[in-house]
């Protein structure tokens, strides 16, 4: 802590500890002025006597332990030689022991303490000098206006050594977060550096300096103009533009491309002026980084976005999502197609599947639901019936039918994709197919009933025919080839009836 500019409080105890023994001869001289102005007076020397061994002792004792001695807050030099002063008689020049009072006072008092003394000691000199007198007042008319003015200067010492203190740790803070934001900057890989209105370079890291130096082969120095660092007019321009922009008090960021190595390199700049306590821009911070592989990522997920985007408009069957909302926010030309739509923009960002009048009039809207509330995978066929048009869906004539696939899709937000097959030549397949299985259980309920119910009489009728005794043996041999045909046409009509049961499918399960 300086109590000085330029003089630390080190410098001050130093200075006074190599001039104590100064001071004690000091004191010998001023009992000498005193012995003098007595005029032989021998109580006189006597006491001058006392007070100097007094003093030596004090002083003595003090400078072993290197301690101040205190009595009722002040020094015991100071109350020893106001009390010494007090009892000794007219013929003592008053002055000379309000000097001796201010040298051994001044060597035991803290440093900073000393210079107020010194305002105290002058007052009390000046105060003891007017009034010469003998009597005890004299003393209080000293010590007074002494104690006075060093109870104040003591009040007013402590507050400034509070503010000191204070600063100390402001000026500690300050360093700690200096340091701090020097190591932030150090620390970064983006390039960070600032200049003045005139283009000058005040500070930047050594990110920034390293990259001047690769890009133009040459140390930066404070208050060098960076406009005439740029390589051409185009650079210059470039950059005059920015730093006239923060100057203006703009905020913003600035993307550019610069080649380093004999490679293109992307950069953004972000750029901030800077102010002062009254709001005034007195320069411009700029923070650089290379964003060359954020670039390259953009660019790869722009391309996998178009691709995606094609093969999802290439897919043969439909596709939607829908956000977490319901809400229609992709669709393909399948799917399109499929709802009859003239145009994906009229549904998009429109179309709520959630709120749909038809979604819950179909019966879709259950599905919908549970593949929202449990994120498992939902099937289900629908049918449309496009001659009852539907809020922004087209005519269309007759029946359709789809299967629909839900599942779920967890991103920063749940949303569904619906994947939807037409499957209506299918379905018209399983109905035609299904006509047709009717007409051939109707064919084998005709060949099993209607056309084997009079071969069956013609069985039995050969069978009692062929047990009459009457017959003669022609007519018998008659009678068993009848029975033998009509028995193999039996077996025929069974065959067919169980060829056409077997291979009539059963209708489309699912």
């Amino acid at each position: 802590m300086a109590i000085l500019p330029g003089f630390t409080f080190k410098h001050t105890t130093l200075f006074f500890h190599s001039v104590r023994k100064s001071f004690f001869l000091a004191e010998l001289l001023c009992i000498f002025t005193v012995t003098l102005q007595a005029r032989g007076s021998s109580s006189v020397i006597s006491m001058a006597l006392i007070i100097s061994s007094w003093h030596f002792i004090i002083y003595y004792l003090t400078k072993k332990s290197n301690t101040n001695l205190y009595l009722f807050g002040l020094p015991v030099t100071f109350i020893a030689v106001l009390y010494f002063n007090s009892i000794t008689g007219p013929e003592i020049n008053f002055t000379a022991y309000t000097l001796l009072l201010f040298f051994y006072t001044f060597l035991f008092i803290e440093v900073p303490y000393k210079y107020i003394f010194i305002g105290t000691f002058i007052t009390g000199a000046c105060i003891s000098e007017y009034y010469k007198g003998v009597e005890l007042h004299t003393i209080y008319l000293f010590l007074i206006p002494s104690l006075g003015s060093a109870v104040l200067f003591l009040y007013i010492i402590h507050l400034l050594q509070l503010d000191q203190k204070k600063l100390i740790a402001q000026n500690t803070e300050l360093y700690e977060a200096k340091s701090s934001l020097d190591a932030l900057i150090e620390n970064t890989k983006s390039s960070i550096w600032c200049i003045d209105k005139n283009y000058c370079y005040l500070k930047g890291n050594l990110k920034f300096k390293k990259s001047l130096l690769n890009n133009f082969k040459n140390n930066v120095n404070y208050g060098d103009n960076l406009l005439d660092l740029a390589f051409s007019d185009y650079e210059r321009e470039f950059w005059k533009n920015v730093y006239d922009r923060g100057l203006n008090g703009e905020s913003f960021i600035k993307e550019a491309t610069s080649v380093e190595n004999k490679e293109t390199t992307f950069r953004e700049h972000s750029v901030n002026p800077m102010t002062n306590s009254d709001g005034i821009v007195y320069g411009v911070n700029i923070v650089s980084k290379d964003i060359t592989k954020k670039k390259g990522l953009e660019k790869s997920r722009k391309e996998n976005e178009q691709l995606l985007n094609l093969m999802i408009d290439k897919m043969p069957i439909g596709f939607e999502l829908f956000n977490e909302n319901g809400l229609l926010i992709m669709m393909n030309e399948v799917q399109k197609h499929n709802l009859g739509l003239s145009s994906v923009d009229e549904s998009l960002g429109k179309f709520n599947v959630l709120a749909d009048p038809f979604t819950e009039y179909s019966g879709q809207l259950t599905h919908f639901l549970q593949a929202y509330k449990t994120g498992e995978i939902v099937t289900f066929e629908s049918e449309v019936d496009y001659d009852i048009p539907q809020n922004n869906r087209t005519k269309k004539k007759g029946k359709s039918y789809y299967e629909v696939v839900l599942f779920s899709v967890q991103n920063e937000k749940a949303g569904i994709i619906a994947l939807t097959r037409d499957i209506t030549g299918r379905k018209l397949n399983e109905k035609k197919l299904n006509d047709q299985n009717k007409q051939m259980e109707t064919y084998t309920f005709t060949l099993s009933h209607v056309i084997r119910r009079p071969i069956a009489n013609l069985i039995s009728l050969t069978n009692l025919l062929d047990n009459d005794g009457n017959l003669n043996e022609d007519e018998q041999l008659t009678i068993q080839h009848i029975h033998e045909s009509v028995k193999q046409l039996d077996d025929i009509i069974k065959n067919l009836n169980y060829s056409i049961t077997s291979i009539n499918p059963k209708p489309y399960e699912h």
